[in-house]
């Protein structure tokens, strides 16, 4: 098993592969001992897994001394899926074009894709041993808030959301069409239906919010 280390901690590399879905990479700490994890967080930064390794190695290993388990994932176009600045054409106004159009391909847009890796993370949470069983909390940033959003409200075994901050309404996007990179972050016809602050009031007490440490690092 592939394995990289980082401030002392040694993770395990994986990649999550599905018939016609793209491939998802992720890396796994998991507390010493022979006690099973308590609890697992899968955390989904802006940045991807990375920025964690570079600016919260101190909070993953306070995590695992409260005998928690962390799983870092690269949502669709997040960190190591991410398109190289040098292939962004700044015509397109986005900087996930590429991934949208893999995406409408694909026959969904890139929310529901990265909706869609959330749930692959799920089930190998809940049946990959010694994470099966233990209780799950997501911790998002950025563009990887509003996948977790609906994750948090469809599965009720997620048992608390922590976001950086709330991300706007889709009321607010169509009111600003103009606004950068918000293409990418749209799904159609959606407010037929509901907006972003339904799915706050479904999560309640669940949702938390609070500047993560590797969101604060890209902002300086």
């Amino acid at each position: 098993m592939d394995t990289v280390c980082r401030a002392g901690l040694t993770l395990q590399k994986f990649v999550l592969r599905l018939p016609g879905e793209p491939p998802l990479p992720l890396l796994l700490a998991l507390p010493t001992g022979p006690v099973r994890p308590g609890k697992v967080v899968i955390w989904l930064a802006d940045g991807g897994k990375a920025t964690v390794l570079d600016s919260s190695m101190t909070q993953v290993q306070a995590y695992l001394n409260q005998g928690t388990a962390v799983l870092l994932a690269d949502l669709l176009g997040l960190g190591e899926t991410a398109d190289p600045t040098a292939a962004i054409d700044p015509k397109y106004y986005n900087r996930k074009y590429h991934n949208n159009m893999l995406n409408k391909y694909l026959g969904c847009k890139l929310p529901i894709q990265r909706l869609s890796d959330i749930d692959i993370l799920h089930v190998f949470v809940r049946c990959v041993d010694p994470l099966a069983g233990a209780p799950v909390e997501l911790r998002s940033s950025g563009r990887a808030v509003v996948p977790a959003l609906h994750a948090a409200a469809l599965w009720v075994d997620i048992m608390r959301l922590t976001v950086d901050q709330i991300p706007p309404t889709y009321q607010q996007l169509l009111a600003q069409p103009t606004t950068k990179n918000v293409y990418s972050e749209v799904l159609p016809g959606v407010l037929r239906h509901y907006d972003l602050p339904a799915l706050q009031r479904a999560l309640g007490d669940k949702l938390m919010v609070g500047k993560t440490p590797e969101r604060a690092m890209m902002r300086r």
